[in-house]
């Protein structure tokens, strides 16, 4: 049996409000049009997960219920259709194409000086924003256009515009290549059995001659493509000072040009997410700040910005306030977090979504937060085991949450179905060897100064072990060392810092 589309209710869903307003609006200027396909609208609208099935069911007087498959066609059309309209008004690219199509009409009724003077208007609106598809439109237009004249003006202008009609079929054509090239490093390395084994692969890659110094193109546009494809292979190679420097070179190729910003949104963001993201690992925390601030400040109307903010920048910001131990900074963030996965959670991808609660469970943790933190571990195992590091990770943090909640009824049995979980997935670490034993013993311990003894042997004990440095990357998941300091002056991580900063500060007056 074929599965029904939900191609309606993933276009429905994907507009912003101002979109749907203006829908409405159409719909409510339109004569004679037939409101039961607009019906299918408003309630497709107002469900939140799609069931073709049950809706019928649920709706089975209604009209559009009778030729169900022509309804969600029509309206699907109708939706498109506004769309375009309501881009058109907010669109340069819009504004450009329209004054193609005018000026085709007006040759087509054999007046050329005015055809000329709009594709004039429209050539130079092309040229400023690097729009090089319509410009290739537009110029092959203008030669139809001179071929109704005989003049020997008209014909050395024809010469002209020829030689720039090659040269923007080249710059196009440079376009595509960066595109493909990116691709294609991508894909190959990728589908190495060890890709981060794989160097050579994108040693290959980064010789190619459109990604030679000498070659770096003068145009803004295609820069983005040259910085941001060396970006991203010397990323995947683990050259991360020179992933950074053409991410920023790439961002500010952008920045010159701002109505790329405001009309391509899509790709300024990733630029900026790229930025941000080798800032961290080159350690560059002083300009993450500013990068934070270009972020902050970009609109957030449309559903597709609002998604990559979920996905991607939040956790990202998480990070970086965690890795400086602002914790406050990041625990504030949560609200907007949570708003966001309350309208995300069944549509964003699930490793991202499971690492942006992974954090958000960290904080929570750091801040003492010990209840809220655990309604983030509930989320995570519902997910059925989608990231085996990530699931074993938390079932071992809820241990500790649970021990700080006292719920140490269930302490026991929880650890012995953790220590399985992680011997079943093949490779138990040390450091989560020692913390299971660590917390298995807690239940058994009922004075403080036995507990302080404890917690002064288990972290001598993991000093030891993060000496291997495969043991030490468990700490970057979460660190438990802190988290035995902050216990060994009985209060939570956040709390300890700050009291270690006051009297760092005391001290050094």
């Amino acid at each position: 049996m074929k599965t029904p589309s939900d191609e309606l209710f993933l276009l429905i869903k994907s507009l912003s409000p101002s979109e749907k307003r203006y829908f409405r609006m159409e719909i409510a200027r339109a004569k004679g049009a037939d409101t039961a396909y607009y019906k299918l609208f408003d309630v497709i609208d107002k469900v939140e997960e799609y069931d073709e099935e049950e809706l019928l069911k649920k709706h089975a007087g209604e009209k559009f219920t009778r030729h169900f498959a022509m309804a969600k066609k029509y309206l699907f059309e109708s939706l498109l259709r506004a769309l375009d309209s309501f881009s058109k008004s907010n669109s340069t690219y819009h504004d450009i194409q329209e004054k193609i199509v005018f000026a085709g009409l007006l040759q087509s009724r054999g007046m050329h000086a005015a055809s000329k003077k709009l594709l004039k208007a429209a050539k130079k609106m092309a040229v400023e924003r690097e729009v090089y598809m319509l410009l290739l439109q537009i110029l092959r237009q203008e030669i139809t256009n001179r071929y109704h004249t005989s003049s020997v003006a008209e014909s050395e202008e024809l010469d002209t515009l020829y030689e720039e009609l090659t040269q923007t079929v080249a710059v196009v054509k440079l376009e595509n290549e960066y595109l493909h090239l990116q691709e294609l490093s991508l894909s190959s390395f990728m589908s190495s059995a060890y890709p981060h084994n794989n160097s050579d692969t994108l040693d290959t890659f980064l010789q190619h001659p459109l990604l030679r110094e000498e070659n770096r193109p003068q145009q803004y546009s295609l820069r983005v493509r040259y910085h941001s494809t060396i970006s991203r292979m010397s990323f995947l190679k683990g050259e991360y000072e020179q992933a950074f420097i053409h991410a920023k070179a790439s961002v500010e190729a952008m920045e010159q040009l701002p109505h790329q910003i405001r009309e391509n949104i899509m790709i300024y963001l990733p630029q900026l997410h790229n930025l941000f993201n080798r800032g961290l690992k080159t350690g560059r925390y002083d300009e993450l700040e500013a990068i934070l601030g270009k972020l902050r400040a970009l609109p957030t109307n449309s559903p597709q910005v609002q998604r990559f903010m979920y996905e991607s920048f939040y956790g990202l910001e998480l990070n970086y306030h965690a890795l400086m131990r602002n914790y406050d900074k990041a625990y504030a963030l949560l609200p907007a977090i949570d708003q966001a996965d309350e309208i995300w959670r069944t549509r964003a991808r699930v490793e991202h979504r499971l690492a942006l609660l992974f954090t958000s469970m960290n904080v929570c943790v750091y801040m003492g937060d010990y209840r809220r933190a655990l309604a983030y571990v509930n989320h995570i195992l519902d997910e059925q085991q989608t990231m085996p590091k990530v699931y074993s990770l938390t079932k071992l943090i809820s241990i500790i949450i649970h021990s700080e909640l006292q719920n140490l009824d269930i302490l026991d049995s929880t650890i012995r179905s953790t220590h399985r979980y992680m011997k079943k997935q093949g490779h138990l670490f040390r450091v989560e060897e020692i913390m299971l034993r660590y917390l298995h013993r807690l239940g058994a311990t009922t004075d403080r100064a036995t507990l302080h003894t404890l917690l002064g042997q288990t972290h001598h004990e993991l000093q030891e072990a993060i000496t291997d440095p495969a043991e030490a990357r468990t700490l970057e998941y979460f660190d438990f060392r802190l988290w035995i300091d902050a216990k060994l002056h009985d209060s939570c991580i956040h709390d300890y810092l700050a009291a270690q900063r006051r009297a760092s500060t005391a001290e050094a007056k």
